[in-house]
């Protein structure tokens, strides 16, 4: 059989207390924990929402990059069209004035091409 160990009044009134504010350490603690978690959460929204306006405002802005760059190309690309034809345009006018002025030298010019393609295709 154990004997009780007897403690002092005092020494027992001492450890009641530190259980008591051990007890109290961890109530503190747990509230601490729960508002530092809210206040994170609430952090973390904020942020995730800062971040995708900023996400969306740069897609708008390569949208509109890419719109503008394609808006310049088919603009040149126009004009490069624009510039072949009127080029195609005035060696057709000088062909059809050089045939005209030169007949007998077109036919022959068209005559020898003929006969070269002829012999180059028969090969």
């Amino acid at each position: 059989m154990e004997t009780p160990i007897s403690i002092n009044p005092e020494a027992k009134q001492n450890l009641d207390s530190a259980v008591a504010h051990g007890k109290a350490v961890i109530d503190a603690t747990s509230t601490a924990t729960k508002e530092v978690g809210e206040v994170v959460k609430k952090h973390a929204k904020a942020t995730f929402d800062t971040g995708k306006e900023h996400l969306t405002a740069a897609v708008k802005n390569v949208g509109d990059a890419a719109t503008c760059t394609m808006q310049d190309v088919s603009a040149q690309a126009q004009t490069a069209y624009g510039e072949a034809v009127a080029r195609a345009k005035n060696f057709q006018t000088q062909s059809e004035d050089y045939i005209r002025a030169n007949p007998l030298q077109a036919v022959g010019i068209a005559l020898a091409a003929g006969l070269l393609f002829g012999l180059i295709s028969r090969r």
